[in-house]
């Protein structure tokens, strides 16, 4: 018996003869039936997924034969839309190739291959019943997936009018997904994330289209991959409208689980756009004021990375301004509450906390002059703040609840808010016991020395601009601590009272003594022995003050 053996035919090269073929027969075809049927063999010849044997065909001259039979197609493309949908099928099948191929194709054939495929796109007939724009999109994404043909292909005079066409009027789905995929690509390349960021309009179809409802979309997908491309990029500054439309695809990224980029772009859009003055009042406001909730949960959320809490932090800041803090305020006053606990948290970044304090500076100065329906959310506010352990905190606080209290129409809530009065007396107390503890251990802290006095100085402007309304007095008069406060600034020995009588513009004997000679407070006084203690020891060397012991002492 003869065993006859059959020689293996190497499934990477393929039969070069048909492949050789093929291609002869594209360069050849002139006629409509010559170019259909070499066409179809094209297809039929080129549909696999082997990337060696695509290397080969072209080698051979494959796409340079596509190129040239689309050029004469789309001549006469109304009369062959058949063969037009197939030449960019079978284009998009050879350029499977290795990436370096398809570089040195477009390289050999040049770029106006790109441009031919721009036409197919924008003339083909939106009523047909063909691929054709779907697989000259496909074609286009595979030649961007080769770098070097990445900054030609996006910096084609025609190329964002023409992907913002598909993106935006064509209605196949799968063209659209393949030109996203292509913008993906593409923003691969630095100078390309330059070029996108630069073009609002491109950049708006962008986030629109990373915004869209679905979570197993591809469209959003590669939106969300290139939102993170532009993310990425140091000194990010885009290109972007404040339209409706973008604020409320803004609103749906930030909201979203699919994609981990689409939250980081989103807020440092936001973070650019609320720089603009223009912006800030449109943020704000835009959708009763949804973006003051997105920023301030963003900040929040444990899932979300420190930089990108910055970002968030910032843009909350920069929409809450003495422009818009009123009407921040009266959307949502439970934003200060939530400001308030970020600086008092001690977790949270320090960055964070010092933006937060910046944002509730501009909110606590409302209500000064004009009545506030918030007024006791400001107050809330300044009290956390007073007592908080961070100088920058209570000096905030202290300097703007300074400014309240010079409008009389506020003293009365401000004396009878709980624990403000005691809040005050808490901070003299705590100076003058860090005052003492340097000078029993010899210490000279310049710089928190000046930093109390500074709070100590403050704290006795706004009491005695308290005291000066004769109505506030018995209230203030009641808070033994802070008569406690009080005495412990007056001078502690009979030598010093010679020299502090001789300065009656002190601050804490003018307070003390306004309540010492009003009726209404003297009961309080006269039932305080340390401030009796020292009254009666002023008495001895000023007539006006014995005057005054005197009353005092028929209360007791």
């Amino acid at each position: 018996m003869v065993n006859v053996v059959k020689r293996w035919a190497s499934p990477l090269k393929g039969p070069k003869t048909n492949t050789k073929e093929v291609i002869n027969d594209i360069n050849k075809a002139v006629s409509f039936n010559d170019t259909s049927s070499a066409i179809h063999s094209a297809c039929k010849q080129f549909s696999h997924e082997n990337e060696e044997m695509h290397n080969t065909e072209v080698d051979k001259g494959a796409a340079t034969a596509l190129y040239k039979q689309l050029v004469l197609v789309m001549h006469q493309k109304k009369d062959r839309v058949h063969e037009l949908e197939k030449i960019v099928h079978a284009l998009s099948l050879v350029y499977q190739c290795s990436l370096p191929k398809r570089a040195h194709s477009v390289c050999d054939i040049g770029e106006d291959i790109i441009t031919i495929l721009f036409q197919v796109m924008v003339e083909t007939d939106l009523a047909e019943d063909s691929k054709t724009i779907e697989h000259a999109t496909r074609t286009l994404r595979l030649l961007s997936q080769s770098d070097p043909l990445r900054v030609p292909i996006m910096s084609h005079e025609d190329f964002a009018e023409v992907l913002l066409y598909v993106l935006n009027r064509v209605p196949k789905e799968l063209a659209r997904v393949e030109a996203m995929y292509t913008i993906a690509s593409l923003t691969f390349n630095t100078e390309n994330m330059e070029r996108l960021r630069n073009d609002p309009e491109l950049l708006e179809a962008v986030v629109n289209a990373a915004a869209r409802g679905g979570e197993n979309d591809e469209l959003k997908k590669w939106a969300a991959a290139t939102l993170w491309n532009l993310a990425c990029l140091p000194n990010n500054k885009m290109s972007l409208p404040t339209t409706p439309r973008l604020l409320d695809a803004l609103i749906e990224l930030t909201q979203q689980s699919v994609c981990k980029f689409t939250t980081g772009f989103a807020v440092a859009a936001l973070r650019q756009l609320t720089l603009e003055t223009e912006n800030q009042i449109l943020i704000a406001s835009f959708a009763d004021g949804i973006f003051i909730e997105i920023l301030g949960d963003i900040v929040m959320r444990d899932d979300v990375d420190l930089e990108t809490k910055l970002k968030a932090m910032k843009s909350l800041k920069n929409i809450i301004t003495s422009e818009t803090s009123d009407l921040v305020m009266n959307m949502h006053p439970s934003v200060l509450n939530i400001l308030t606990d970020m600086c008092r948290n001690e977790e949270i970044d320090e960055g964070i906390r010092a933006s937060a304090v910046e944002a509730i500076k501009e909110i606590i100065n409302c209500g000064i002059v004009d009545e506030v329906p918030y007024y006791k959310e400001i107050l809330t506010c300044m009290n956390a703040m007073l007592r908080s352990r961070c100088t920058i905190q209570r000096s905030a606080a202290l300097s703007t609840l300074n400014r309240h209290c010079e409008i009389i129409e506020n003293q009365t809530e401000i004396i009878t808010y709980p624990g403000q009065l005691e809040a005050l007396a808490a901070l003299l107390i705590q100076e003058m016991a860090d005052e003492r503890e340097e000078e029993s251990t010899n210490t000279d802290g310049e710089e928190g020395g000046d930093s109390r006095d500074k709070e100590k100085t403050v704290v006795l402007d706004i009491l005695l601009k308290l005291v000066t309304t004769a109505e506030n007095r018995e209230d203030i008069a009641k808070t033994t601590i802070l008569l406690t406060a009080l005495s412990l600034l007056l001078p502690p020995s009979t030598d010093e009272y010679r020299e502090f009588t001789d300065n009656k513009s002190n601050s804490s004997f003018q307070i003390v003594m306004t309540l010492a000679s009003d009726p209404s407070s003297q009961e309080y006084i006269a039932k305080h022995d340390t401030i009796m203690t020292a009254i009666m020891k002023l008495a001895r060397n000023d007539d006006y003050v014995k005057q005054i012991f005197a009353t005092l002492a028929l209360q007791m």
